[in-house]
């Protein structure tokens, strides 16, 4: 083989070299990002994009507080607006 021929089949892989790395791009063209699973047990989007959260103070010591405290408690509650920015980075798929 000539220094010509040589050239000819460097130049021919690394064109496919090139090729191979544009299609692994566009396959995948960023990195993917986690998700929190502790936030993803905790919370849950609604259909208008806001999160649901449980109460607290509801897990023990409750046979001193009173019944209809305790049943306000039960009900879920709409995270606040500054804390769904926090929300939204650790679940970002969700």
């Amino acid at each position: 083989m000539g220094v010509n021929n040589l050239l000819v089949v460097y130049l021919h892989l690394l064109c496919f070299n090139i090729l191979l790395v544009s299609i692994e791009f566009l396959l995948n063209p960023m990195n993917k990002l986690k998700t929190r699973h502790a936030a993803k047990k905790r919370f849950t989007k609604t259909v208008t994009g806001k999160y649901i959260r449980r109460k607290a103070f509801k897990g023990h010591l409750l046979e001193k507080k009173s019944t209809k405290r305790k049943r306000n408690l039960s009900q879920k509650m709409v995270v606040s607006f500054g804390d769904s920015f926090a929300l939204r980075s650790m679940m970002p798929y969700l």
